[in-house]
Formats: C-alpha cells, structure tokens, sequence
C-alpha cells in the first residue's frame, strides 16, 4: 500500500485537477489545467482516459506514375489515389490539395474511399509529361505529400467490329466483299490508312480497298478456292496507322466445301442400242397380231357354228 504522504504524480488525490472546458476546442489550441484549473484534495479517480498521439495520414506510394491516352474524355479517370488514415473519424475529414498548373487536371474527392485525378481539358495530341503534386492532411495538420506523374501519348487506331471469323464458299469465283472493317482513331486530327500486310498461307485471293471513306476486304476478279485442293482457311493481317503509332488485327476466314449434285445423263450409244432392239420386237409383235386377226376374223374357209 503506498501511504498518502509518499504519492506523487497524476494520479494521487492531491494531484488531480479540475477546470471547465471552454464552449468549443479548435485545433492546436492550447489548455493550462495549473492556472484555469483548481486542486481536488483527497480525490482520486478509478477510471482515467487517455488521447493516442494522432498519426499520419498514409499513402501506400508517394510517387504515382500513369500513361494516359490522348484521346481520355473529358472527365475520364488517369489516376486512382489511395489514402488512409488511422486515427477514428479522420478519414472521413482529411482535406486535399491539388497543385496543377497546366489545369488539364482536377482531383475528384466525392467519394473518400475512391480519390482519383480525371481530366479537365483535352489532352496534347504528342508525348508530354506533366507532374502534380498532392498534399492532404488531417485535422492535426499531419500532411501526406505524393508527385504524380502523368504522361499523356498519342493513342493508335481501334478496330471496333472485327470478328474472330467469316466464312467463304469455295464456289466464289468473281470479285465479292467479305467484310466492311471499322477502324477509329479518336484522337484530334489523326488520319488513319489500312494495308493488308499479310495472308497466311500465302493468296493472292484478297484484297484492301478504300470506298465511301471506309476500307473493305475484297475477294480478288478471279479467286480461286478449293477446300480440299488448296486449303480450307485463311488467316488475313491488317495494319492501321496514324502519324504516330499502329495497330494490327487479324481475321480468320474459313472456306466453306460446296457439295454439287449432277444429273446422270445416259450415253448417247445407250440410248440407240434400245432404240435398235425394240425394232425386231415392234415387228413381231404387230406381225403376230396381224395373223391372229387374220386366222379368228378373216379366213373364209372356216366355217363358225353358233347353238
């Protein structure tokens, strides 16, 4: 048992203080219990609450890098800004500042648990770098700072409609269309221009043309197609580009076996040779019927009895 007069520090009864709090506490103020407060003498208190230092916020990188299409909307997402921050109640209320100086970006904080910079402006249409900078803080002005680093490039051409495959009759044997292809680029004043670069195994039976400001694969003036000859499939490689950079596809074509069903037509000697022996049995059968004609009706020799 520690005897009265040998207690010392805060939790002796003649050490505890009491002094009312003032209507409201800002943040960093400052409260002298010795001067506005008042010794308690031969009190002591069972329960005592403690206040944990406040931490700082946390950021899992302070160094963000993100390459961004030309072409993003406006609006679209470049950066995802992951923050936290331990201390109960201080997530929800961390503030933020945006350093931008090229105002093509801002910082969307609707939702506290998903932060991300969008863009604001159109992007430059070449290779350009552009670092911001990120500062938020609590309500203990404890600061998290991160550089984000965003790079903006010239985005190639998309193909939009592009099938896995298509099918082609192997009795196609004049110019025909197989596929109208889609291709955008949506990038500011990019020009696009498609070549067929390639088919495997090596045709000649397509071709790439340009009409009404769109390209189309074309079978050749005369393809020639066997499905069991030659081959039953093609693989065909486009390239689309712009002043900047390329994309490529493919398109398997798959011929398809045509199946004819012809007509036996007999030789003409075939014909003849039945031709020929149904004379002598024409001639037979009409002679024998001229002479039992001739014996039941015309013979006046017989002499017919009726009762």
């Amino acid at each position: 048992m520690i005897k009265y007069a040998e207690c010392c520090c805060e939790g002796c009864p003649n050490q505890t203080w009491v002094a009312p709090l003032p209507a409201s506490i800002e943040v960093g103020d400052k409260y002298k219990w010795t001067t506005l407060g008042s010794k308690l003498s031969d009190v002591a208190y069972a329960i005592r609450f403690f206040t944990a230092p406040n931490t700082v916020p946390y950021v899992n990188q302070t160094e963000y890098d993100a390459l961004v299409p030309d072409n993003t909307p406006i609006g679209g997402s470049c950066i995802n800004y992951h923050i936290t921050d331990d201390d109960i109640g201080d997530f929800d209320l961390l503030q933020h500042e945006f350093i931008d100086d090229t105002g093509l970006f801002e910082l969307n904080t609707t939702f506290p648990g998903n932060i991300h910079v969008m863009t604001r402006g159109i992007l430059p249409s070449t290779y350009s770098v552009f670092e911001l900078v990120l500062k938020s803080w609590d309500d203990c002005i404890n600061t998290a700072t991160t550089t984000l680093t965003i790079m903006t490039y010239n985005a190639p051409p998309v193909f939009i409609n592009l099938p896995d495959s298509v099918e082609v009759s192997e009795s196609v044997t004049n110019e025909m269309m197989v596929f109208e292809i889609d291709v955008v680029d949506q990038s500011e004043n990019d020009s696009v221009c498609c070549t067929l670069t390639e088919v495997i195994p090596g045709s000649l039976n397509f071709q790439l043309k340009f009409e009404d400001q769109v390209y189309k694969l074309y079978t050749t003036t005369n393809p020639v197609f066997n499905y069991k000859d030659i081959t039953d499939y093609y693989k065909v490689l486009f390239c689309c580009s712009d002043d900047h950079g390329l994309s490529t596809q493919f398109l398997e074509i798959f011929i398809l076996d045509v199946t004819t069903t012809e007509s036996y037509v007999p030789p003409t000697w075939f014909l003849t040779a039945i031709a020929c022996s149904m004379v002598p049995v024409s001639v037979t059968f009409i002679f024998a019927c001229m002479v039992l004609c001739n014996t039941l009706f015309c013979d006046t020799e017989i002499d017919y009895y009726y009762e």
